[in-house]
Protein backbone atom coordinates (compact mmCIF):
# COMPACT_ATOMS: atom_id res chain seq x y z
CA UNK A 1 0.00 0.00 0.00
CA UNK A 2 1.18 3.53 -0.73
CA UNK A 3 2.91 4.93 2.33
CA UNK A 4 1.03 8.20 2.75
CA UNK A 5 0.24 8.14 6.44
CA UNK A 6 3.17 10.21 7.65
CA UNK A 7 2.16 13.07 5.38
CA UNK A 8 -1.56 12.95 6.09
CA UNK A 9 -1.29 12.48 9.85
CA UNK A 10 0.43 15.85 10.05
CA UNK A 11 -3.00 17.47 10.06
CA UNK A 12 -4.14 15.47 13.06
CA UNK A 13 -1.28 16.84 15.18
CA UNK A 14 -1.31 20.36 13.71
CA UNK A 15 -2.67 21.92 16.88
CA UNK A 16 0.01 20.21 18.95
CA UNK A 17 3.04 21.04 16.80
CA UNK A 18 2.04 24.36 15.25
CA UNK A 19 3.51 27.49 16.77
CA UNK A 20 2.11 30.80 15.50
CA UNK A 21 4.60 32.76 13.45
CA UNK A 22 5.91 36.01 14.79
CA UNK A 23 6.10 38.96 12.44
CA UNK A 24 9.74 39.95 12.04
CA UNK A 25 8.53 41.91 9.05
CA UNK A 26 5.59 41.74 6.70
CA UNK A 27 7.63 39.58 4.37
CA UNK A 28 9.72 37.35 6.65
CA UNK A 29 8.22 35.79 9.78
CA UNK A 30 10.46 34.86 12.67
CA UNK A 31 11.92 31.36 12.28
CA UNK A 32 10.69 28.75 14.73
CA UNK A 33 12.77 26.56 17.06
CA UNK A 34 13.68 23.32 15.32
CA UNK A 35 13.38 24.58 11.74
CA UNK A 36 16.17 23.70 9.34
CA UNK A 37 17.31 24.27 5.76
CA UNK A 38 19.70 22.46 3.44
CA UNK A 39 21.20 23.90 0.25
CA UNK A 40 22.91 22.26 -2.67
CA UNK A 41 26.21 24.06 -2.39
CA UNK A 42 27.96 24.63 -5.72
CA UNK A 43 30.89 26.54 -4.27
CA UNK A 44 32.92 23.36 -3.72
CA UNK A 45 34.65 21.33 -6.42
CA UNK A 46 32.71 18.18 -5.53
CA UNK A 47 28.94 17.94 -4.92
CA UNK A 48 28.28 19.43 -1.49
CA UNK A 49 25.36 20.28 0.80
CA UNK A 50 25.24 22.96 3.49
CA UNK A 51 22.55 23.17 6.17
CA UNK A 52 21.55 25.14 9.24
CA UNK A 53 19.30 24.27 12.17
CA UNK A 54 17.85 26.94 14.44
CA UNK A 55 17.47 26.07 18.12
CA UNK A 56 16.65 29.62 19.25
CA UNK A 57 17.68 33.15 18.30
CA UNK A 58 21.16 32.69 19.78
CA UNK A 59 21.86 29.02 19.03
CA UNK A 60 22.27 27.33 15.66
CA UNK A 61 23.86 24.25 14.18
CA UNK A 62 25.64 24.23 10.85
CA UNK A 63 26.70 21.30 8.70
CA UNK A 64 28.67 20.79 5.51
CA UNK A 65 28.54 17.44 3.73
CA UNK A 66 30.75 16.41 0.79
CA UNK A 67 30.00 12.72 0.19
CA UNK A 68 32.81 12.05 -2.29
CA UNK A 69 35.51 13.01 0.22
CA UNK A 70 33.74 11.78 3.32
CA UNK A 71 33.61 15.33 4.71
CA UNK A 72 30.89 15.83 7.31
CA UNK A 73 31.55 18.88 9.48
CA UNK A 74 28.98 19.81 12.14
CA UNK A 75 29.27 22.86 14.39
CA UNK A 76 27.15 24.36 17.18
CA UNK A 77 27.10 28.16 17.13
CA UNK A 78 26.28 30.64 19.87
CA UNK A 79 25.85 34.30 19.12
CA UNK A 80 24.08 37.57 19.79
CA UNK A 81 21.94 39.56 17.41
CA UNK A 82 23.18 43.12 17.16
CA UNK A 83 21.23 45.14 14.63
CA UNK A 84 21.46 43.28 11.33
CA UNK A 85 24.39 41.16 12.47
CA UNK A 86 24.74 37.84 14.25
CA UNK A 87 27.90 38.21 16.32
CA UNK A 88 29.47 34.86 17.16
CA UNK A 89 30.31 34.40 20.84
CA UNK A 90 31.26 30.74 20.67
CA UNK A 91 31.28 27.62 18.57
CA UNK A 92 31.79 23.92 19.20
CA UNK A 93 32.81 21.44 16.53
CA UNK A 94 30.88 18.24 17.27
CA UNK A 95 32.35 15.99 14.57
CA UNK A 96 35.83 14.64 14.23
CA UNK A 97 37.81 16.77 11.79
CA UNK A 98 41.23 16.85 10.19
CA UNK A 99 43.34 19.72 8.89
CA UNK A 100 41.62 19.21 5.55
CA UNK A 101 38.32 20.24 7.18
CA UNK A 102 39.51 23.64 8.41
CA UNK A 103 38.26 25.46 5.27
CA UNK A 104 34.81 23.94 5.87
CA UNK A 105 34.79 25.16 9.47
CA UNK A 106 35.77 28.69 8.45
CA UNK A 107 33.20 28.64 5.64
CA UNK A 108 30.32 27.76 7.98
CA UNK A 109 31.39 30.43 10.49
CA UNK A 110 31.40 33.15 7.85
CA UNK A 111 28.25 31.94 6.14
CA UNK A 112 26.00 31.96 9.22
CA UNK A 113 26.98 35.58 9.86
CA UNK A 114 26.33 36.55 6.25
CA UNK A 115 22.95 34.82 6.11
CA UNK A 116 21.66 37.01 8.94
CA UNK A 117 22.87 40.18 7.23
CA UNK A 118 21.36 39.20 3.87
CA UNK A 119 17.99 38.41 5.40
CA UNK A 120 17.90 41.74 7.22
CA UNK A 121 18.71 43.54 3.95
CA UNK A 122 15.99 41.63 2.12
CA UNK A 123 13.40 42.48 4.78
CA UNK A 124 13.99 46.19 4.12
CA UNK A 125 14.22 45.93 0.37
CA UNK A 126 11.48 47.19 -1.91
CA UNK A 127 12.76 45.12 -4.84
CA UNK A 128 10.02 42.50 -4.92
CA UNK A 129 9.49 40.01 -7.72
CA UNK A 130 6.24 39.57 -9.63
CA UNK A 131 6.83 35.94 -10.59
CA UNK A 132 4.02 34.59 -12.74
CA UNK A 133 4.20 31.17 -11.08
CA UNK A 134 3.69 32.55 -7.57
CA UNK A 135 0.35 32.73 -5.79
CA UNK A 136 -0.78 36.29 -5.04
CA UNK A 137 -1.80 34.99 -1.61
CA UNK A 138 1.90 34.73 -0.69
CA UNK A 139 4.17 37.72 -0.06
CA UNK A 140 6.26 38.39 -3.19
CA UNK A 141 9.78 37.03 -3.39
CA UNK A 142 12.47 39.60 -2.67
CA UNK A 143 15.57 39.90 -4.83
CA UNK A 144 18.68 41.73 -3.65
CA UNK A 145 22.27 42.21 -4.79
CA UNK A 146 25.10 41.95 -2.29
CA UNK A 147 28.88 41.92 -2.46
CA UNK A 148 30.64 38.98 -0.83
CA UNK A 149 34.36 38.21 -0.82
CA UNK A 150 33.50 34.66 0.16
CA UNK A 151 31.65 34.20 -3.14
CA UNK A 152 33.99 36.24 -5.31
CA UNK A 153 32.15 39.55 -5.68
CA UNK A 154 28.58 40.52 -6.48
CA UNK A 155 25.88 37.94 -5.82
CA UNK A 156 22.13 37.84 -6.48
CA UNK A 157 19.89 36.56 -3.71
CA UNK A 158 16.24 35.51 -3.73
CA UNK A 159 14.34 35.38 -0.44
CA UNK A 160 10.82 34.00 0.11
CA UNK A 161 8.62 34.18 3.19
CA UNK A 162 7.75 30.49 3.20
CA UNK A 163 11.40 29.42 3.48
CA UNK A 164 12.34 28.97 7.15
CA UNK A 165 15.40 30.04 9.16
CA UNK A 166 16.93 32.67 6.83
CA UNK A 167 14.27 32.92 4.13
CA UNK A 168 16.91 32.28 1.46
CA UNK A 169 15.71 30.44 -1.61
CA UNK A 170 18.74 30.80 -3.85
CA UNK A 171 22.06 32.58 -4.26
CA UNK A 172 23.67 32.95 -7.68
CA UNK A 173 26.73 34.74 -9.00
CA UNK A 174 26.60 37.90 -11.09
CA UNK A 175 26.87 35.72 -14.22
CA UNK A 176 23.92 33.53 -13.08
CA UNK A 177 26.00 30.59 -11.84
CA UNK A 178 24.14 28.78 -9.01
CA UNK A 179 26.01 28.91 -5.71
CA UNK A 180 23.40 27.95 -3.08
CA UNK A 181 20.08 26.42 -4.09
CA UNK A 182 17.48 25.31 -1.56
CA UNK A 183 17.05 21.55 -1.55
CA UNK A 184 15.19 20.79 1.67
CA UNK A 185 13.55 22.54 4.58
CA UNK A 186 11.58 21.29 7.53
CA UNK A 187 11.42 20.89 11.27
CA UNK A 188 13.02 18.34 13.55
CA UNK A 189 10.97 16.38 16.06
CA UNK A 190 11.34 17.78 19.59
CA UNK A 191 14.54 16.39 21.08
CA UNK A 192 15.60 14.71 17.83
CA UNK A 193 18.24 16.96 16.29
CA UNK A 194 19.59 13.82 14.64
CA UNK A 195 16.82 14.52 12.13
CA UNK A 196 19.14 17.31 10.99
CA UNK A 197 22.58 15.83 11.59
CA UNK A 198 21.73 12.55 9.83
CA UNK A 199 21.00 14.38 6.56
CA UNK A 200 21.76 12.49 3.36
CA UNK A 201 21.22 13.78 -0.20
CA UNK A 202 18.14 12.50 -1.95
CA UNK A 203 18.63 9.48 -4.18
CA UNK A 204 16.86 9.43 -7.56
CA UNK A 205 13.19 8.61 -7.02
CA UNK A 206 11.81 5.35 -8.29
CA UNK A 207 9.02 5.73 -10.81
CA UNK A 208 6.48 3.78 -8.79
CA UNK A 209 3.64 1.85 -10.33
CA UNK A 210 0.93 3.19 -12.56
CA UNK A 211 -2.65 1.97 -12.26
CA UNK A 212 -5.47 1.38 -14.69
CA UNK A 213 -8.59 3.31 -13.72
CA UNK A 214 -12.08 2.39 -14.87
CA UNK A 215 -13.33 4.48 -17.78
CA UNK A 216 -16.94 4.84 -16.58
CA UNK A 217 -17.02 4.05 -12.86
CA UNK A 218 -20.25 4.24 -10.90
CA UNK A 219 -20.54 7.66 -9.33
CA UNK A 220 -21.34 8.13 -5.67
CA UNK A 221 -21.37 11.13 -3.37
CA UNK A 222 -20.40 11.33 0.28
CA UNK A 223 -21.37 14.05 2.74
CA UNK A 224 -18.50 14.70 5.16
CA UNK A 225 -18.49 17.62 7.61
CA UNK A 226 -20.85 19.59 5.40
CA UNK A 227 -18.84 18.90 2.24
CA UNK A 228 -20.09 17.08 -0.81
CA UNK A 229 -17.35 14.70 -1.91
CA UNK A 230 -17.93 13.15 -5.37
CA UNK A 231 -16.08 9.85 -5.56
CA UNK A 232 -16.80 6.68 -7.52
CA UNK A 233 -16.99 2.96 -6.98
CA UNK A 234 -13.21 2.59 -7.15
CA UNK A 235 -12.90 4.30 -3.76
CA UNK A 236 -13.65 2.64 -0.44
CA UNK A 237 -14.48 4.39 2.83
CA UNK A 238 -12.31 3.14 5.69
CA UNK A 239 -13.56 5.78 8.14
CA UNK A 240 -16.11 8.57 8.11
CA UNK A 241 -13.55 11.00 6.73
CA UNK A 242 -11.01 8.69 5.06
CA UNK A 243 -11.12 7.00 1.66
CA UNK A 244 -8.73 4.76 -0.27
CA UNK A 245 -8.33 4.20 -3.98
CA UNK A 246 -6.89 0.71 -3.61
CA UNK A 247 -3.22 1.08 -2.70
CA UNK A 248 -2.81 4.07 -5.04
CA UNK A 249 -4.30 7.09 -3.28
CA UNK A 250 -5.76 8.30 -0.03
CA UNK A 251 -8.27 11.10 0.64
CA UNK A 252 -8.77 12.55 4.14
CA UNK A 253 -11.10 15.35 5.27
CA UNK A 254 -10.09 17.21 8.43
CA UNK A 255 -10.20 20.74 9.83
CA UNK A 256 -8.13 23.24 11.79
CA UNK A 257 -9.49 25.64 14.40
CA UNK A 258 -7.56 28.80 13.52
CA UNK A 259 -8.04 30.49 16.90
CA UNK A 260 -6.84 27.43 18.79
CA UNK A 261 -3.85 27.13 16.45
CA UNK A 262 -3.09 30.83 16.79
CA UNK A 263 -3.18 31.51 13.05
CA UNK A 264 -3.89 35.17 12.15
CA UNK A 265 -6.26 35.64 9.24
CA UNK A 266 -3.78 37.80 7.31
CA UNK A 267 -1.08 35.09 7.32
CA UNK A 268 -3.34 32.04 6.97
CA UNK A 269 -2.14 31.02 3.53
CA UNK A 270 1.55 31.59 4.33
CA UNK A 271 1.30 29.64 7.59
CA UNK A 272 -0.37 26.67 5.89
CA UNK A 273 2.13 26.62 3.03
CA UNK A 274 5.00 26.60 5.54
CA UNK A 275 3.41 23.84 7.60
CA UNK A 276 2.27 21.55 4.79
CA UNK A 277 5.64 21.80 3.00
CA UNK A 278 7.81 20.76 5.93
CA UNK A 279 10.20 17.88 5.53
CA UNK A 280 11.12 15.32 8.16
CA UNK A 281 14.15 13.07 8.42
CA UNK A 282 12.73 10.38 6.12
CA UNK A 283 10.07 12.17 4.07
CA UNK A 284 10.82 15.49 2.43
CA UNK A 285 9.30 17.88 -0.03
CA UNK A 286 11.02 19.08 -3.16
CA UNK A 287 10.87 22.89 -2.65
CA UNK A 288 11.13 23.44 -6.40
CA UNK A 289 7.78 21.69 -6.83
CA UNK A 290 5.81 23.45 -4.10
CA UNK A 291 2.82 25.16 -5.70
CA UNK A 292 0.01 27.33 -4.43
CA UNK A 293 -3.07 28.32 -6.38
CA UNK A 294 -6.57 29.58 -5.78
CA UNK A 295 -8.29 32.37 -3.88
CA UNK A 296 -8.62 33.31 -0.24
CA UNK A 297 -11.88 31.34 -0.14
CA UNK A 298 -10.52 28.17 -1.79
CA UNK A 299 -6.85 27.44 -2.29
CA UNK A 300 -4.48 24.54 -2.90
CA UNK A 301 -1.08 23.75 -1.39
CA UNK A 302 0.69 21.16 -3.52
CA UNK A 303 3.94 19.30 -2.87
CA UNK A 304 5.89 16.30 -4.10
CA UNK A 305 7.29 14.31 -1.17
CA UNK A 306 10.14 11.84 -1.47
CA UNK A 307 10.05 8.84 0.87
CA UNK A 308 13.63 7.82 1.61
CA UNK A 309 12.60 4.41 2.96
CA UNK A 310 10.74 3.32 -0.17
CA UNK A 311 12.53 5.55 -2.71
CA UNK A 312 9.13 6.61 -4.07
CA UNK A 313 7.67 10.05 -4.67
CA UNK A 314 4.11 10.96 -3.63
CA UNK A 315 2.03 13.90 -4.77
CA UNK A 316 0.40 15.61 -1.76
CA UNK A 317 -2.35 18.16 -2.42
CA UNK A 318 -4.16 20.07 0.30
CA UNK A 319 -7.44 21.73 -0.67
CA UNK A 320 -8.09 24.42 1.97
CA UNK A 321 -11.57 25.88 2.52
CA UNK A 322 -11.65 28.62 5.18
CA UNK A 323 -14.95 29.41 6.87
CA UNK A 324 -16.31 32.84 6.02
CA UNK A 325 -15.73 34.07 9.57
CA UNK A 326 -12.15 32.77 9.56
CA UNK A 327 -12.71 30.51 12.59
CA UNK A 328 -11.90 27.24 10.88
CA UNK A 329 -10.28 25.82 7.77
CA UNK A 330 -11.47 22.56 6.26
CA UNK A 331 -8.57 20.58 4.78
CA UNK A 332 -9.06 17.94 2.11
CA UNK A 333 -5.83 15.97 1.68
CA UNK A 334 -5.21 13.92 -1.43
CA UNK A 335 -2.02 11.86 -1.49
CA UNK A 336 -1.25 9.72 -4.52
CA UNK A 337 1.80 8.02 -5.95
CA UNK A 338 3.56 10.41 -8.33
CA UNK A 339 3.56 7.98 -11.25
CA UNK A 340 -0.19 7.40 -10.91
CA UNK A 341 -0.86 11.12 -10.52
CA UNK A 342 1.02 12.02 -13.68
CA UNK A 343 -0.79 9.31 -15.64
CA UNK A 344 -4.24 10.37 -14.37
CA UNK A 345 -3.82 14.01 -13.42
CA UNK A 346 -7.13 15.07 -14.98
CA UNK A 347 -8.99 12.46 -12.91
CA UNK A 348 -7.48 13.55 -9.58
CA UNK A 349 -7.73 17.26 -10.33
CA UNK A 350 -11.42 16.85 -11.25
CA UNK A 351 -12.03 15.00 -8.00
CA UNK A 352 -10.73 17.93 -5.94
CA UNK A 353 -12.46 20.57 -8.02
CA UNK A 354 -15.77 18.70 -7.57
CA UNK A 355 -15.68 18.96 -3.76
CA UNK A 356 -18.08 21.64 -2.59
CA UNK A 357 -20.06 22.84 0.39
Amino acid sequence: MIRVFRIILGIAVFLVLFTPLGAESAAFPDPLPGEFVFYRDHTWKEPAWTGFLRYDESTYAGMLLIPSSGTRVSILFRGEVSGDEFVLTGQKIITKITNDDVPAVNYLMRLIESLHVWKAAASRSGLVSTDSDRSPLLPPRVRTVQTSDMFGGDINLTHAAEIPVFGLQSLVSSNDKPLLVLERHGMIRPGHDTDFFAFEPKAPAKSGKNVALEKNPVRQEFLVDGLRVPLDGQWSAVAENTFFLGDTAMLVIDSIDTAQAGIPADTLYLDLVRFFSRSTRTVWADPGKTRGTGTAERFLVENVFFDSETGLANRDIKLCLPESDGSRVQIISLTVGEAAYKAHQAYFDALLSGISK
